[in-house]
């Protein structure tokens, strides 16, 4: 058990940002378990959520932590501990799925649409989860609900089309609209920024 000089009390008490002192001021591994301890039951439910429980979710849950104890010393505080934690998992989990290409399973697609519309997604990918929450509250209620089934709960366009009631090719133009909209917010925030 870590105790801290001043006060004593166990490292399961203590908050974030005194644990990941302990970690990096002082190389305390222990105080990284407890952080673990702390997050990792919402990190694999989010896991589960966007991937499904099988097999592969335990491996994610570890390799999310991984890149958690790797990138510690780039935490900065702007957010809290456990926003930056859900960032690194979902931009962990948008790689994984990335790799899988679970993405733009539409034979309907010719090859070059085909194309276009993967880059788009890899650029909506991209997109830093921070800025991608700012970006999203900027869009219409129906253009945010398209891209969350689409990318969040990854419905195929058949999916889609169930969900909102609607034709394909109204799945497909609304999907397309919609990333083309976030892309060019995106564009504009990032040129503002600069």
């Amino acid at each position: 058990m870590i105790l801290t000089p001043k006060t004593e009390r166990p490292a399961q008490d203590l908050s974030d940002e005194k644990l990941i002192s302990l970690v990096l001021e002082n190389g305390e591994i222990n105080a990284f378990s407890h952080l673990y301890d702390r997050y990792k039951s919402r990190v694999y439910g989010r896991i589960v959520s966007l991937m499904g429980d099988n097999a592969d979710s335990e491996d994610l849950l570890q390799e999310v932590f991984v890149k958690v104890y790797v990138s510690l010393k780039n935490y900065e505080g702007k957010s809290s501990f456990s926003s930056w934690v859900y960032s690194i998992t979902y931009n962990h989990l948008v790689d994984a799925l990335r790799k899988r290409k679970r993405f733009l399973e539409d034979p309907d697609l010719d090859v070059e649409d085909k194309a276009m519309e993967e880059t788009k997604d890899e650029e909506v990918l991209r997109i830093d989860s921070h800025d991608l929450i700012r970006l999203m509250d900027k869009l219409e209620e129906q253009d945010k609900l398209i891209l969350l089934l689409k990318f969040r709960e990854e419905q195929s366009i058949k999916d889609i089309m169930k969900t909102l009631n609607i034709k394909e090719s109204a799945a497909k133009m609304r999907i397309k609209r919609a990333k083309n909209k976030l892309i060019q917010l995106y564009q504009t925030f990032s040129h503002e920024a600069e």
